[in-house]
């Protein structure tokens, strides 16, 4: 297979001579290149590497020598000396780059890389050649490829091949030949993967008919049965909230069997809500099982390690409810479907900015572990985004006497106001109805922006007291800010035009996707389901979906979850960013007795 037949060699030989056009040439050395071409043909190799050395070394870059150059290549090869060959080859190719025997340099190239046990070299020249033009040289070259990638690299070493800058060509034919292999090795899953990214990336390749056989086969195979894990807590403190989570997993995937998918098999875990207990049931199961996906846990504190046990063993897991941020960047796979506050804050503060046009912001947060996320991420990004922070505060949580953190914001407002005092006595902003000044304390300062990121029972006390510091201002809220603030006696005349990110329990149950997930889940439950529900409703959706799309591997299925863009759900629109977080976050804003959603 490795060696050139003498009649196809000394065709190359003049032919190379030929293409060359020669001009004219000292006729000894025209003598002497043929004196080195009749000892190759005589099998004399050392003759030919003395006479071919000389013309080199006398007329290097003359036709003769750079003709000389690549026989002295084939002599060396010929004798074993594969090292000195590849020299000779390369030089070759660098004085004539543009002429088809080029292509035989690097043949002989990837065969001496061969012979010296390089095959990853061999290979990445043998690809190089898969479209010559040379119908001589095709056979040759799809003889030693097809023998290499079948019998001398691993399927790694073939991937690795792939991933250079080679043609769709030989793509291709490396992709189809790592398949043959995964096939001979009866590695089903695996299989699967590079049969169905085969199809994808080479729609009109002359084995689609061959593959698409083999790939209905394999998902019969693989779907035989398929399994989801359903991390929750079934006993313990949280135990209600993984009920509900559970019923409207279930629920999703009683549709799918209903609608004629395939058979699935729910394992229930039961967390008991402890981080401990999450790791050791989901890491002794997953050593028995490969499911397809993990579904779970509620808290953040056992998604975490859960998250962290899945990536160990390469299974996709979406977590419902855990909110805290950050956990979908523990690795590709994790996907959260629960935005965390900080999330939320930050696209209220984009929200302020890029569609109400606010610039200046004043921020009065509960000092606690909810009230410092929600209010350092929105003071994060609205410094990001070019807005500014009059006075961002954080109040002891019980605190019933507010005004010296309200007179704090005032103040530097109130302090560049006081250099306009000088202004007609029937400004009303600074002298009262009798042409008196005021003191500053009355004067009624302007802030686009008042965050408050705090609880419904804190509310309550806030708010009058800000309108009674004469701040003019709109508010933004987060944590406690609930639609029931509309008919709240204390805050009701305080909160209209007022926007805010809902907290965890809120859904819109005026949708028409709601009323009728609320339809089913109540004919099979006989119950109400809340956001909970649909959070369990919507995962397990998102797992359907892919499986309709034949994501029956967990590597396909991370994949698909990971591209899911603006799906609607019934707790609310779901798309993921980069990291596996789901970005869209609902804007709420109390218009007089109602309230509307803006985003």
């Amino acid at each position: 297979m490795w060696n050139l037949q003498k009649s196809i060699f000394i065709l190359f030989s003049f032919s190379l001579l030929s293409n060359l056009h020669p001009a004219q040439e000292d006729e000894l050395f025209r003598h002497k290149y043929s004196i080195g071409c009749e000892s190759i043909k005589r099998g004399d190799f050392k003759e030919g590497e003395a006479i071919f050395r000389e013309l080199v070394a006398i007329t290097p870059s003359s036709n003769i020598g750079i003709l000389s150059r690549f026989l002295l290549g084939f002599v060396l090869y010929k004798q074993g000396r594969y090292n000195d060959a590849i020299i000779q080859f390369n030089e070759f190719i660098r004085r004539a780059p543009d002429v088809a025997e080029s292509d035989w340099a690097r043949f002989y190239i990837g065969n001496s890389n061969f012979k010296l046990g390089n095959y990853g070299d061999a290979a990445k020249y043998y690809v190089q050649l898969i479209e010559t033009n040379d119908n001589k040289l095709k056979p040759l070259v799809k003889s030693s490829i097809e023998n290499l990638l079948w019998g001398y690299m691993t399927v790694d070493e073939l991937d690795r091949l792939r991933r250079l800058h080679i043609s769709d060509k030989a793509g291709e034919l490396v992709s189809y030949y790592i398949i043959k292999r995964l096939e001979n090795q009866k590695a089903t899953s695996a299989l699967f993967q590079e049969v169905t990214n085969f199809l994808e990336r080479y729609p009109y390749s002359e084995y689609k008919s061959e593959l698409e056989s083999s790939r209905r086969k394999l998902e019969e195979e693989l779907t035989s049965e398929l399994t989801i894990i359903v991390l929750l807590p079934f006993s313990g403190l949280y135990k209600s909230y993984g009920e509900r989570i559970y019923k409207g997993i279930q629920l999703a995937f009683d549709e799918y069997r209903q609608a004629g998918g395939k058979r699935v098999r729910l394992e229930k875990l039961d967390t008991k809500g402890d981080p401990l207990v999450t790791v050791f049931e989901l890491k002794n199961a997953l050593k028995k099982t490969k499911p397809i996906a993990v579904i779970g846990p509620v808290r953040s504190e056992c998604a975490i390690p859960a998250g962290i046990t899945a990536l160990e063993f390469g299974i996709p897991i979406i977590t419902p409810s855990a909110n805290k941020d950050g956990i979908s960047r523990l690795g590709y796979g994790i996907f959260q479907l629960s935005p965390s506050i900080e999330e939320k804050c930050r696209v209220l503060a984009s929200y302020a900015i890029g569609e109400l046009g606010y610039s200046t912001f004043a921020i009065l947060a509960v000092n606690d572990e909810y009230g410092l996320k929600a209010g350092k991420s929105f003071a994060s990004k609205i410094s990001e985004l070019g807005g500014v922070i009059v006075k961002e505060i954080y109040y002891p949580e019980g605190t019933m006497d507010l005004t010296a953190y309200l007179d704090s914001i005032r103040a530097p407002i109130v302090k560049i106001m006081s250099t306009y005092t000088k202004t007609d006595s029937t400004d009303t902003v600074f002298y009262d109805r009798f042409g008196r000044l005021k003191p500053p304390s009355e004067w009624i300062v302007h802030i686009d922006g008042f965050f408050i990121p705090t609880y419904t029972s804190e509310l309550e006390n806030i708010l009058p007291q800000v309108q009674f510091r004469y701040i003019d201002t709109k508010f933004l809220g987060a944590i406690g800010w609930k639609d029931e603030l509309i008919t709240n006696k204390f805050v009701k005349d305080y909160v209209d035009g007022a926007f805010f990110v809902p907290d965890e329990f809120y859904f819109d149950n005026s949708t028409p996707l709601w009323k009728n997930f609320e339809k089913k889940y109540k004919s099979q439950y006989i119950e109400t389901p809340d956001r909970f529900s649909a959070l369990g409703y919507d995962a397990g959706k998102i797992i359907v979906e892919g499986l309709k799309k034949k994501a029956i591997l967990p590597t396909l299925m991370a994949d698909f979850i990971a591209g899911i863009r603006d799906y609607q759900g019934v707790s609310g629109n779901i798309s993921f960013n980069l990291y596996g977080a789901s970005e869209d976050v609902q804007i709420l804003k109390i218009e007089g007795k109602r309230v509307v959603r803006v985003k």
